[in-house]
């Protein structure tokens, strides 16, 4: 040991208030089928101290398909960093992997570093429904050494009405193309792709003439084994001994077991090395200057031969810096050969906050010091050695292991085993009297053990995320094992995937001033510019007013700044979208209609891991599926017995048609829906501006109307397969020019809104409205809305207010709660409906205060088993929690 200074840091940042959030998703599983919801929790915390975040109250969450596109996003409601919502998954969901990833406005500006991501798998409800249509897939070289991969598809197998020209989109190495495959001479579809030299992984998706899409992500080189070498600190020095982890992937990405030896160029063993589950291990020797080195291992396609794999070239000027366990505290010890200065330095950083710098001399080269645990925060601890200009020389990560400062949860029942339906009560409590005072919040998951319960074994929690995955760059396969002390070798496990993962170095640094692209949302809002010239605002702004037309409406008013631009806080509104009017003045007070620019969110770039897109079926996740399957078939054989259909729709009949209305009826189809004009009239409010804004809060079962960020506005029939509508009045397609003009009919004018679903000759009709489009691109199917006005007037009876802007705008998603079924009496316990639920509780939002005890109680459903019950928590002060709980459900009335 030698003399040394540390510098304890002063940890309060100056600008803690503008750092980065980081954020966690709970989800409830990770493999589901289109029949389920997935339902989440979310939690959002201050990067650096893991206190609930105050800054952002709108969290976006995404669900992107397996072709890289967003199928859903969420606007969470987050209160003091917390919130929770739910997808439902659709029918129409194709099968394959699904990434889950969740941002905060306010996080933009700090690039992709703090975005939450996640894949879980989906599966389609029923296995008649799980068809693949690609028939044959090979990957060929030819005469001039090219690479190609030869294709067949049978999209018959997905779509029974697919007839003439199949889309296909590519992507490999982050490129996409695309390309129109014709019908070959057989049913099926042939076609050949060249690929770049030295792709593993091309990803194919297929979309019939019907818009059926499929995905499928397929390795062209099973064999393939990525092999990595890091040596402890940075570099390899000749004439020290050496630390050095490695990390083997197969072509999934997924670690493999492996076993080999360190030989030189003569193929002289040095020492052997083999790695763990992960594919991770660690080997130490000494290299020295004369010799090169190689990992010598069976090659995986098991005929016996051997791949060498070369090591870094080692150096003979440079840094070490290893990091050790010496129970209660971290031993640390540093070396350099090129340092000429009289002192070191090694920074010492957690969660982008330095903790401490130690300055010392070295001695023969070394400088050993100690380090006590419990003077660093739990989690990943960035050791750096630097020189006297505070350049990095050498890097080590160490995790620094406290369960102390965790909550320390106590989760009982007051019996160990239930029957069948019976209410199961659960107590939870933070224990320790000095957090009498604290609030703590909690969620609760109850499945059953044996099913789900072990898929869930291997994905991240609330410990692993926040403390280990959100720290360290690209996958962790199995998070949660490096947090179960069951497994013994879990600690060295840990320090091997410090070594190898590598550290993401965040951006938790911030401007020094509060200059920044992207706003935290206290709330929702609506802002952006007026677009005039400068000269027409006057130097204290432009007077404008807002109508929000939301559950409970409300108004707002305010001044623009003297460049135009404003910014409006609303109050909570839930919903997919709801209606805005804004109106704006001139100088002189009086109505203008001025263009109104609404600020655009600046969409975020999809990184999809297409290695793990590729088909996996492990033994429990297709025992999971095929549980899932069956569930739905029993629950649909029983509602076909027991069970009414119900019809939210009106089919008419019968009724008098006038001429132009037998004209219409014969020449595109009898309309399915029918909203008499005198209806449409009666519903019109005060604050309504034309025939869309009465159809949009009064018929959203029937028309569906799109608001984009201008102001433009599209009447869309609800149902089917999201096909295209046209739009119709008095007998006439009204061209694409014209569009524009329809949302400002006046009510009062409209004699019935008329809804052809299916309508014949669409593809006819489509081209007349959209001359550009060739009829072979046209869509086959769509709808169209016929809409009728007294006196046969169409457009003439447009009336644009003057001053006034209207769109939509995008609100927090509703809630919902996850459905618990209850059996208080005999009669509801002996009921034939089957209860199979494979999620038996989900309760997000559980809080306590202090010490004191919470109590959730649910009813069991008709698994047998093992139920595990798993909480998550987290305190007002940052503090985190994990506790896991069983007990057994026994077959009784």
């Amino acid at each position: 040991m030698f003399s040394l200074v540390v510098f304890s840091q002063n940890k309060e940042n100056e600008f803690q208030d503008l750092a980065p959030e980081k954020i966690y998703l709970q989800l409830d599983s990770n493999v589901y089928t289109t029949s389920d919801n997935i339902w989440f929790k979310s939690i959002v915390v201050h990067a650096e101290t893991h206190n609930p975040s105050q800054l952002s109250r709108v969290l976006y969450v995404e669900l992107i398909g397996p072709d890289e596109k967003v199928l859903e996003q969420k606007l969470v409601n987050i209160n003091n960093g917390l919130g929770n919502n739910f997808f439902k998954l659709y029918k129409n969901y194709p099968q394959g992997r699904y990434l889950i990833r969740a941002y905060t406005e306010w996080n933009k500006n700090f690039g992709t570093d703090f975005l939450f991501k996640t894949y879980v798998n989906i599966f389609t409800s029923s296995a008649r429904e799980n068809k693949d249509p690609i028939k044959e897939l090979t990957f060929v070289k030819n005469e001039e050494g090219k690479d190609w991969v030869n294709i067949e598809i049978d999209p018959l197998q997905i779509d029974s009405l697919q007839k003439k020209k199949l889309s296909i989109y590519l992507l490999h190495n982050s490129v996409s193309d695309s390309l129109i495959v014709k019908k070959s001479n057989s049913k099926n579809y042939k076609f050949s792709y060249e690929v770049p030299k030295n792709t593993n992984l091309i990803t194919l998706t297929i979309e019939t003439e019907n818009k059926i899409k499929f995905t499928k992500a397929v390795s062209l080189n099973n064999e393939l084994l990525d092999v990595q070498f890091f040596p402890e600190g940075g570099e390899l020095l000749y004439g020290l001994m050496n630390k050095v982890g490695f990390k083997v992937l197969n072509y999934k990405g997924k670690g493999i077991t492996i076993e080999g030896d360190i030989i030189d160029e003569a193929g002289k063993k040095i020492t052997k090395f083999k790695s763990n589950q992960f594919g991770m291990g660690v080997f130490a020797f000494k290299p020295t200057p004369e010799n090169t080195y190689f990992a010598r291992v069976k090659n995986p396609s098991g005929d016996g031969s051997y791949v060498q794999y070369p090591l870094p070239e080692a150096v003979s000027k440079g840094s070490l810096l290893s990091i050790f366990d010496a129970n209660e505290k971290i031993r640390i010890s540093a070396f350099s050969n090129e340092l000429k200065s009289e002192y070191i330095f090694i920074q010492i950083l957690c969660r982008g906050i330095v903790y401490f710098e130690i300055k010392g001399a070295l001695k023969n080269g070394w400088l050993i010091t100690d380090l006590e645990k419990k003077d660093l925060p739990e989690g990943i601890i960035a050791f750096t050695l630097v020189d006297k200009n505070r350049q990095p020389q050498a890097e080590r990560l160490y995790f620094n292991e406290l369960t102390d400062t965790r909550l320390d949860i106590n989760l009982s029942s007051n019996i160990k085993s239930y029957k069948q339906r019976e209410k199961t009560t659960l107590d939870i409590k933070i224990l320790g009297n000095e957090r009498d005072s604290i609030r703590s919040n909690f969620s609760v998951l109850v499945l059953n053990k044996e099913l789900l319960g072990k898929a869930l074994t291997s994905r991240q929690n609330i410990l692993s995320y926040l403390l280990l995955n959100s720290e360290l760059k690209g996958e962790i396969e199995n998070p949660n094992y490096y947090f179960n002390k069951k497994n013994s070798a879990r600690k060295f496990d840990l320090d091997v995937l410090m070594l190898t993962q590598g550290w993401r170095k965040y951006k938790y640094s911030t401007p020094m001033t509060n200059d920044f692209s992207f706003k935290n949302e206290p709330a929702l809002s609506v802002n952006g510019r007026i677009g005039v010239p400068f000269s027409k605002i006057k130097k204290e702004g432009m007077d404008l007013t807002m109508a929000v037309f939301g559950k409970n409406p409300s108004f707002y008013s305010q001044k623009t700044d003297s460049l135009g631009y404003f910014d409006f806080q609303i109050a909570d509104e839930y919903g997919a979208s709801t209606k805005i009017l804004v109106q704006n003045n001139d100088k002189l007070g009086k109505k203008k209609n001025y263009p109104i620019l609404l600020s655009k969110k600046e969409p975020l770039k999809i990184e999809f891991n297409q290695e793990l897109a590729i088909e996996e079926l492990d033994a429990v996740v297709q025992k999971v599926v095929q549980r899932k399957r069956e569930n739905k078939r029993i629950v649909g054989a029983f509602d076909t017995m027991y069970g009414v259909t119900q019809l939210d729709e009106v089919t008419v009949e019968a009724r008098k048609l006038t001429p132009l209305q037998q004209k219409v009826t014969k020449k595109y189809g009898e309309a399915d829906v029918v909203i008499n004009g005198e209806e449409i009239a009666s519903k019109e409010e005060k604050w309504s501006y034309g025939l869309y804004s009465v159809l949009l809060f009064n018929y959203p079962h029937e028309i569906e109307i799109e608001t984009f960020s201008d102001g433009f506005m599209l009447a869309h029939v609800v149902g089917g397969r999201n096909e295209a509508t046209l739009i119709m009045i008095d007998g006439k397609l009204v061209r694409d020019y014209n569009y524009n003009l329809i949302p400002s009919l006046p009510p009062s004018e409209i004699k019935s809104v008329e809804l052809i679903k299916y309508a014949k000759r669409f593809v006819e009709s489509y081209v007349t409205v959209f001359p550009n489009v060739h009829p072979l691109d046209a869509p086959k199917l769509g709808h169209i809305i016929s809409i009728y006005t007294h006196g046969n007037v169409g457009l003439h009876a447009v009336d644009k207010p003057k001053g006034q802007f209207h769109t939509s705008i995008p609100v927090f998603s509703a809630e919902k709660d996850y459905y618990i079924p209850k059996y208080d009496t005999p009669a509801q316990r002996i009921s034939n409906e089957p209860d199979l639920r494979s999620l038996v509780y989900w309760n997000p939002d559980v809080n306590v205060v202090g010490t004191k005890k919470a109590a959730v109680e649910f009813y069991n459903g008709d698994d047998l088993g093992e139920m595990l019950v798993i909480v998550e928590a987290i305190s007002e002060d940052g503090q985190i929690g994990y506790k896991e709980f069983t007990y057994e459900v026994k077959e009784g009335p």
